[in-house]
């Protein structure tokens, strides 16, 4: 729930009215179910690349 508050005070600082929590949500359920099973497959076989973006 804390990315989802973080995201929603960018939201609210920014104007931006499509970051409800609810679409925060369907996002990160996106993210769980697509996007880390396929980042694990190329872990697991060497082939993952992460970079610090910070």
């Amino acid at each position: 729930d804390l990315i989802v508050e973080r995201i929603a005070g960018r939201a609210a600082a920014e104007g931006r009215v499509d970051d409800t929590p609810e679409t925060v949500r369907a996002r990160l359920r996106v993210y769980a179910e697509q996007t880390a099973p396929v980042a694990d497959h190329f872990a697991a076989i060497g082939k993952l690349v992460t970079v610090d973006g910070v």
